[in-house]
C-alpha cells in the first residue's frame, strides 16, 4: 500500500488554486498511476477530484518513492482556461 505525504503546500491566489508536492512512498510497487494518484489525493485533500489537477508524476529508478506535483483550484472554469490542454487531457478535464 502505497504511503502519501505532503512535502510542499502553496496557495496561489493569483490563480486561484492550491500548489501541492506530495511525496509517494511505494516500496515494491510500480509508480501509482495519474487516476490512482487522483483518487488517493482528493481524498487525503478532501477536494473534488474534478478541481484536482496532477501536473507530472516523478520517479527515479529503482527508488521506492515519487513526487507527484499537484494543483487544487477553487474553480474547475479557471483550471480549463489557465491549464495546457495536454495536462487538460492526461487528468480526463477536456
Amino acid at each position: 500500500m502505497a504511503k502519501y505525504s505532503i512535502i510542499m503546500e502553496k496557495k496561489n491566489k493569483l490563480f486561484d488554486r492550491t500548489e501541492y508536492i506530495i511525496q509517494v512512498e511505494h516500496p515494491k510497487e510500480k509508480t501509482p498511476t495519474r487516476e490512482e494518484a487522483k483518487e488517493k489525493i482528493a481524498e487525503m485533500l478532501n477536494v473534488d477530484k474534478n478541481k484536482l489537477v496532477i501536473k507530472k508524476i516523478v520517479s527515479k529508478y529503482g527508488l521506492p518513492y515519487s513526487f507527484i506535483y499537484a494543483r487544487v483550484y477553487d474553480n474547475i472554469d479557471t483550471a480549463k482556461r489557465v491549464e495546457l490542454k495536454q495536462i487538460l487531457r492526461r487528468n480526463n478535464l477536456q
